[in-house]
């Protein structure tokens, strides 16, 4: 244990670094409130992942004063969701709270990660075992049913009164010989990445004895995990301490402990995703440059001038600055159509109440266009309204910490409230951006939900890199913001869209 206090002349990145290659140390654990170099605290901590888990405990999750979420990716990044996207970038474990940080510890310095999800979970105690499947179920572990081959040979061994369906019950009555010889034969099977038990010791047939038979005789390459209860539980945890087999005095321990192992298995392993052979369909050079532009930022309709120049399909438009531009509009858009406001002041359209949509009429159309002409005379403009499809938010910032970010999620106007948001430190490799889009609602239904087909994740993938291209490679640029973004099962459109510059002394 090493306490670094305020990183006068050492820091985590120097210990991570001196940690890396030591053969006594199988697993670091940190407890960090702040990192000092951010970049550099990413490289390091992938390097030495690939060699020992690395957990983190981070401290200071949140802060006073901070502003409500708004529909906005700058504003919705705080500074402890761009550490959680620094976690998953470097492959760290993070873990809440000194309990959680100490179990998952002693998990990963004895036990090999889970190649999977799949629980065999057993008892000597039916109320025991129903109650860690509900645990597993809630942390995203899967408790399958022993198959029929394996339960109809264990019939024929052991006692009928035993429920060999996973969870596996033992009853009050079951001995040491008869649960390892059940735990035995199924994870041999291959049908369980893990076994998570709970013991109610203190029973006639269980005795601590039963840890140098689980030791003898159960795969090495599987992760167990033991919870032990009763009045000889102090001596059953002495037991299998000694082992090196992690015990716990808690089934939610035990649990949160093997999902530890799961997910430093999953971190692990490499997943495939589909290869897009071709250009990209949409060039970055255009919004290039800069430096050159005024002081204040482009609006929405100067921004989306330059999208569509970069090969990015954003709606027709027409700006209404008298009533014969309503009849140009009806010409060019068709109805049913959409009314904005558009200027650098304007930042919440929505809230501010300066969007109409699905406006179908030309008397409709003249009475909300007076409406809003009234408080921001010259600023309005029509749209035309595209077909539905999924809504998206797609969005990047800079973050002095870590430098430029990617935003990814479900769109529109409640994005504060559906949270389904993922970040991405950037530079990233396409494994990183699949990854990122997958792991949110929005990515699970653009593959095809419910006789949808899947939707054009070529062209969400091109965007998505156009947009980290800006961020990373234009100095001026502090934020980019589209939402929503529609996508559909060909075809991607950008409906909203935001740029920020940094004043040209800033940048």
């Amino acid at each position: 244990a090493v306490n670094f206090g305020n990183r006068v002349d050492v820091g985590e990145n120097d210990l991570l670094e001196l940690w890396e290659d030591d053969p006594k140390i199988k697993v670091i654990g940190l407890y960090l409130e702040s990192v000092q170099n951010g970049k550099r605290f990413i490289e390091i901590a992938r390097k030495v992942g690939l060699k020992k888990p690395v957990v983190i405990w981070k401290g200071g999750h949140f802060s006073r004063g901070t502003d409500a979420a708004r529909a906005h990716s700058a504003s919705l990044a705080g500074s402890y969701d761009v550490f959680q996207a620094a976690c998953a970038k470097s492959g760290l474990i993070e873990v809440n709270g000194f309990e959680e940080f100490s179990n998952t510890l002693m998990a990963l310095a004895s036990q090999p990660p889970a190649l999977g999800n799949r629980a065999l979970v057993v008892s000597n105690g039916g109320g025991m075992g129903v109650f860690l499947t509900d645990l597993c179920e809630c942390n995203g572990l899967v408790v399958p049913e022993t198959p029929q081959i394996l339960q109809t040979d264990l019939l024929s061994r052991l006692p009928a009164y035993f429920s060999y369906r996973n969870p596996i019950d033992l009853t009050g009555s079951g001995t040491n010989e008869q649960c390892v010889h059940v735990v035995e034969c199924l994870l041999k099977s291959r049908e369980y990445d893990g076994l998570l038990m709970v013991l109610l010791a203190g029973t006639a047939g269980i005795t601590s004895d039963i840890v140098s038979l689980m030791h003898d005789r159960l795969p090495a390459d599987l992760p167990k995990v033991v919870a032990a209860y009763g009045t000889m539980a102090s001596q059953f945890r002495k037991s299998f301490s000694k082992a090196e087999i992690p015990v716990f005095d808690s089934a939610e321990a035990a649990t949160q402990a093997f999902n530890i192992l799961v997910k430093a298995g999953k971190m692990m392993r490499q997943h495939a995703f589909p290869v897009f052979e071709g250009e990209p369909m949409y060039h970055p050079d255009p919004v290039k440059g800069w430096s050159g532009w005024p002081k204040n930022s482009p609006d929405e309709m100067e921004f989306k001038h330059l999208l569509k120049v970069c090969g990015v399909l954003v709606p027709v438009n027409q700006h209404l600055k008298t009533t014969m531009d309503l009849d140009r509009a009806i010409d060019r858009l068709g109805f049913p159509m959409t009314l904005k406001v558009a200027g650098n002041e304007i930042k919440h359209k929505t809230e501010l109440k300066g969007l109409r949509l699905h406006i179908t009429t030309k008397n409709d159309l003249l009475r909300e266009w007076e409406v809003m002409s009234h408080q921001w005379p010259g600023k309005i403009w029509a749209e035309e309204e595209m077909h539905p499809g999924l809504d998206l938010m797609i969005g990047a910032h800079k973050d002095t910490q870590f430098g430029s970010i990617l935003v990814f999620g479900s769109g529109g106007q409640h994005v504060e409230l559906i949270k389904d948001i993922q970040r991405m430190i950037l530079p990233a490799e396409n494994e990183e951006l699949y990854q990122m889009i997958f792991n949110t609602k929005a990515g699970t239904i653009l593959r095809g939900v419910r006789g949808q087909g899947p939707l054009d994740l070529k062209r969400l993938m091109d965007f998505i890199k156009l947009v980290a291209d800006w961020i990373m490679e234009e100095p001026r640029i502090e934020s980019l913001d589209f939402n929503p973004v529609r996508l559909y099962d060909h075809g991607l459109v950008a409906l909203d869209a935001k740029v920020t510059l940094y004043s040209k002394n800033e940048g």
